[in-house]
């Protein structure tokens, strides 16, 4: 195990080195990726795109987020990885439940579960999540003609032994989206104290798609009544399709904050639309929008280049107070206009981490937690022997 960087500290098992991260380097070997074993090991934390030293994190701002909610709220964390941001949410004694479908992953984060003593905060499960709609079915017909084509022509015609084509094709595409499926130990999910937060793939549901029984909607597996405080996604171009079947989630009680780590040709890969997802947040209500990684870095350079050698200084402002406001942030602001800018500019390997802040929800927030004190105050009037002042005072 390895000791985070976090208060409170919380040990965390990652994976050996080459066993993380290896499907973005088969992808563009020369690409400059630390994945997040090595940087949990080397640098005690994790932030996706950008040096993992800089603050304020990932982490900082997830976890941070869920300070100001009663401690029922959860952090949902699909594609959790070796599960750093579920951890590090239990370490503060916040309940998180995570989702993660690679097999050596599951593994590395019910060690640490057990490491760490976090049963009764921290569920694991590896249910793979989609969308039941026409389109993803279709995405994923297309998908899997491909791969078929491509198992084809890499075979040629004197296949050996082993598994067939169609086979071949199947067990290809659910390691390369979903992780490989798991082994009959990895599929069940000890008894926790959070895990009725989640219900488990049930048989009997009907979907009116061809798609592998095991992929499932966030709605269907996540309890009614569950206060969903933040909400990750990160699964490799699958977040259009993970937000299109948590629809009800997103409507009914939206988590204040939702972070995804954007990957535009992950997603077209995938047959999912960056652009569509990100004005659907927006629609949602997720009007204030942050975003950390190589386009934030990208604007930050433009706009320091702009101030240091075009000779421009804001009124009022002295050298020594120009340099602190042109120092590197960690997170840029973004608004609608920019997000054709975000995707046509970002990274064609490292993610852009995107962190929406539902505007409305804050409120929605204030209103449960007064109504909570007038029916509390209403149930004291109307049984004074309940009202602990009253007991005092006699």
């Amino acid at each position: 195990p390895v000791s985070a960087m976090w208060a409170p500290p919380f040990d965390i098992l990652v994976l050996m080195l080459g066993e993380d991260g290896e499907a973005a380097r088969a992808k563009d070997p020369s690409a400059p990726i630390e994945s997040a074993s090595s940087s949990i090991t080397n640098w005690g934390t994790w932030h996706p795109g950008v040096h993992p030293t800089r603050r304020p994190g990932l982490a900082e701002a997830l976890v941070g987020s869920l300070g100001g909610h009663r401690r029922s709220a959860v952090l949902v964390d699909v594609g959790a990885g070796v599960g750093f941001f579920s951890l590090a949410a239990a370490a503060r004694g916040h309940k998180a439940v995570a989702f993660e479908t690679r097999p050596k992953h599951v593994r590395a984060i019910r060690a640490s579960v057990k490491q760490n003593g976090f049963k009764e905060l921290l569920s694991v499960h590896n249910t793979p999540l989609g969308s039941d709609s026409p389109a993803f079915c279709a995405s994923w017909t297309a998908r899997e003609a491909s791969e078929a084509s491509t198992a084809s022509e890499r075979e040629g015609s004197g296949g050996g032994g082993g598994e067939s084509s169609f086979e071949h094709v199947i067990s290809d595409i659910r390691m390369r989206v979903f992780g490989g499926a798991p082994t009959a130990e990895e599929a069940g999910v000890g008894a926790t104290a959070v895990d009725d937060a989640v219900r488990l793939p049930n048989e009997d549901r009907q979907v009116n798609c061809t798609l592998p029984a095991e992929v499932r909607r966030l709605d269907d597996v996540l309890a009614k009544d569950l206060e969903v405080g933040a909400m990750r996604i990160s699964v490799d171009g699958m977040e259009g399709w993970v937000l299109e079947g948590a629809t009800e989630l997103m409507t009914r009680r939206p988590p204040p904050i939702v972070v995804i780590e954007l990957k535009a040709p992950s997603m077209h890969a995938v047959g999912s639309d960056p652009l569509e997802m990100l004005h659907r947040m927006w629609d949602w209500g997720y009007t204030h929008i942050s975003h950390s990684g190589p386009f934030c870095d990208g604007r930050w350079r433009k706009i320091a280049a702009a101030h240091r050698f075009g000779g421009y200084v804001h009124a009022g402002t002295g050298a020594g107070r120009m340099e602190e406001a042109l120092k590197q942030p960690t997170w840029c602001k973004m608004s609608r206009p920019m997000f054709e800018q975000l995707l046509e500019q970002g990274h064609h390997t490292l993610p852009e981490t995107v962190l929406f802040h539902h505007m409305d929800r804050p409120n929605m927030l204030e209103q449960e937690r007064l109504a909570r004190l007038v029916e509390l105050e209403q149930t004291v009037l109307s049984n004074p022997q309940a009202n602990p002042i009253s007991k005092a005072s006699n």
